[in-house]
Formats: C-alpha cells, structure tokens, sequence
C-alpha cells in the first residue's frame, strides 16, 4: 500500500500550485539525490510513512541524466525494477515525470539539501475526487 503512495507521488502527479510558487525554479543539484519518504498530509491529517525496514529505507533517485528510480527495500535487499524506473524534468518550479508512458507534473513547494516536498492532486482516498497531497521526503536515511 505504501509502495503505491510513492508510486503515485512520483507518477501519478497532478499540479496544483500558488501564485507564489510560480517565482521558484527547480536547483538540480539539491534534486539529484536520493530522498527517503516521511510523510504525505492530506485534508488535514499527516500520515507517517511506515513502509520502511530497520536495514534500509525505500527512496526515490533522481540522477543528472533525468532519469530516475523508485527503490523498494524488501528482506533487506533493494529491489528496483523496470516498472519504477521514471524520466523527468523541470519547468520552473514544477517536476514533470513521465513513467509507462504516463506524463504528469507537481509543484515543488520545498527543495533544500535535506527536504523535499511536492504538492500534488490525485484521488488518495478511492472516493473518486482528486485530492491534495503533500508529500514529505529527507536526504537522511537515518
């Protein structure tokens, strides 16, 4: 379940932004790492990520080339397959993410050299109305 809320995140992006967040551009050189899921909030609540194991994390890669990968850690061993490999791109301060054929963007609200965030709209709930999520991501493993 919590795989898909990554998925999602990374995949299934939906922009939503402020006039605000317009001014902002995308530093690749803080993106291009790999970022460890906390968190998602969403219609007021802030859900942990629970998903990870005492030897390693899940994350997601964003490499220079603009490429990137979704990592699952399972029995301790790292598993990335083709389904969660993902192009992407910047256009001011949104991410723009292409995986199985599917395009879509998110607006990046924070980008430091320890915090990632996206605002995001998508159904998070099965309800059938897209909602809005924030997702939470470190650089820290720890």
């Amino acid at each position: 379940m919590k795989k898909a809320f990554l998925i999602l995140g990374v995949v299934g992006l939906l922009a939503s932004c402020s006039k605000d967040d317009d001014n902002k551009s995308i530093d690749v050189s803080k993106l291009t790492r790999k970022w460890y899921s906390v968190s998602e909030r969403v219609n007021g609540e802030t859900y942990p990520y629970d998903d990870h194991e005492v030897c390693g994390k899940d994350y997601v890669e964003f490499m220079a080339n603009g490429t990137g990968r979704f990592v699952d850690v399972f029995a301790c061993e790292p598993t990335a397959t083709d389904e969660f490999e993902f192009d992407w791109s910047r256009s001011s301060n949104k991410l723009v993410v292409t995986s199985l054929g599917v395009t879509q963007e998110a607006t990046v609200v924070t980008l430091n050299d320890n915090t990632f965030e996206l605002k995001l709209r998508y159904d998070y709930d099965g309800d059938g109305e897209d909602d809005t999520v924030y997702e939470r991501y470190t650089s820290n493993p720890n």
